[in-house]
């Protein structure tokens, strides 16, 4: 290096300028910081919309094994009526109200960004 580009080392002036930008980045600071809590958020929404959906799986899956539980067969064993006993139609209405329930639950966070109701079905 040639005597007309050498500098002086100051600590002092090296820390002013830190601290500065320092002061400065407070935009940055601020905008990092609402990004890392949207994120989180749309992290929290996803994960519930999500098993919201493996809840919904599962109990459509043990919906459609519901059968009434009453069934008269004739005399070559073919299904000729079948009926349920009043309890196991109350549970059969109970599941397809949870599965409608979930549903429009899982529709009002998908299409209205309103995640309270499943959020208090996925506790």
């Amino acid at each position: 290096m040639d005597e007309n580009t050498k500098t002086d080392f100051q600590a002092g002036s090296i820390r002013e300028s830190i601290s500065k930008k320092i002061k400065e980045s407070n935009p940055e600071v601020l905008t990092g910081l609402i990004n890392t809590l949207v994120q989180e958020e749309v992290s929290k929404r996803k994960d519930v919309v999500k098993k919201g959906i493996e809840k919904f799986e599962e109990l459509e899956k043990a919906f459609k094994k519901m059968k009434p539980d009453n069934v008269v067969l004739n005399g070559e064993g073919a299904e000729i009526q079948a009926g349920w006993t009043k309890g196991g139609l109350e549970n059969f209405n109970k599941a397809k109200k949870e599965l409608e329930t979930l549903n429009n639950a899982i529709g009002s966070a998908i299409n209205d960004a309103n995640y309270e109701p499943i959020s208090k079905i996925i506790k």
